[in-house]
């Protein structure tokens, strides 16, 4: 019986489709992609070099893969000489221009994950907020007055219901746009409107390579041990990198989403906000309630009575949906006669 009373319970609606897009959505999509990148990271060569003299190529591998993302070719070693200047160095290294971190997989794995507690966050504080409030009151439809009584003798209460869900949906948004900050601190300001590069490149068929910000090849200064003459070489070893090509097409997609989201979640606070100022913006299937007596009842409600009622009416069908407006009707009928005498 427990059992069936959590289950009952978890199947109760909430919230709206954009908070449910953040959880349901989004997280399950996140946790996969951590799942697939990290098998491929570890079945697949994240970098190949181009052998350097008698180099082991395993060694040159590993060596260049370790020293990728700290930092680029050392100006001082070309102005010295030691290595040469024409040498066509890979745009992301040219020599002193700083590096972003952009393959290191325990970077992007980190980022992923990142946004899968952003994604649940605010889920959880709504959970916890909401305490199973709406569960109850579907279970109280067997008994409409005091179902009346628990929706509308609690201005107070409803208000709290009203604001909290108000924070946790405009928490969707904050984290959201805080997300897409983070990724371009660590891949560079060229992430933020990266989407509308790619996308512009290909339509308007731009010159030169495709907009990156995961770069196909490298260069790996390799210090070799002292020669004869008692100097060391320096060598320059140019490697592919494999796997930026998957990670490019998982942050072109991403990009798009979470552009997404970020709309319509800032269009949900909106929402919110209009109702919270008294424009009465919600929606009700009326093929069944008589439009009359609906509109006198939310003329009488708050913005918490509304949100209460609304999420109610997804939980419902729709003939006890009309029975409970008519309910509603009769009550309040009655709290404005007893107010009058």
């Amino acid at each position: 019986m427990g059992c069936f009373k959590t289950c009952k319970k978890r199947n109760t609606v909430i919230d709206y489709i954009v908070f449910r897009l953040h959880y349901k959505v989004t997280g399950p999509l996140l946790v996969i992609l951590c799942a697939v990148l990290a098998s491929l990271h570890y079945t697949r060569s994240p970098i190949d070099c181009i052998p350097v003299d008698n180099v082991p190529h395993d060694y040159l591998n590993s060596y260049c893969y370790s020293q990728y993302g700290k930092e680029n070719t050392d100006l001082s070693l070309v102005e010295a000489g030691l290595i040469d200047e024409r040498m066509d160095f890979p745009e992301d290294t040219k020599p002193g221009k700083p590096r972003t971190w952009t393959n290191d997989p325990r970077i992007v794995l980190f980022l992923l994950s990142l946004q899968f507690v952003f994604c649940l966050l605010p889920r959880f504080f709504w959970s916890k907020m909401e305490s199973g409030r709406m569960s109850e009151l579907v279970e109280l439809l067997e008994n409409p007055e005091q179902l009346m009584d628990a929706i509308f003798a609690n201005k107070n209460k409803n208000r709290i219901y009203f604001m909290w869900y108000s924070f946790a949906e405009a928490s969707n948004a904050v984290f959201d746009f805080l997300y897409i900050f983070i990724m371009g601190s660590f891949f560079g300001r060229q992430y933020y409107d990266y989407g509308l590069q790619v996308v512009l490149w290909a339509v308007f068929g731009g010159t030169g390579s495709t907009p990156r910000i995961f770069p196909d090849e490298t260069a790996c200064t390799y210090r070799d041990q002292i020669n004869l003459s008692g100097s060391i070489e320096y060598h320059v070893a140019i490697c592919l990198l494999p796997m930026n090509s998957i990670y490019e097409k998982v942050f072109f997609v991403l990009w798009f989403w979470f552009a997404l989201l970020c709309l319509l979640s800032c269009l949900a606070a909106f929402y919110r906000a209009a109702t919270c100022v008294g424009l009465r913006t919600t929606k009700f299937s009326t093929h069944l309630v008589e439009r009359g007596k609906l509109g006198t009842v939310l003329k009488q409600c708050t913005p918490g009575d509304r949100l209460l009622i609304h999420l109610l009416s997804q939980n419902i069908s729709s003939v006890r949906f009309r029975d409970f407006i008519s309910n509603a009707f009769d009550y309040l009928d009655k709290s404005d006669d007893s107010a009058s005498c």
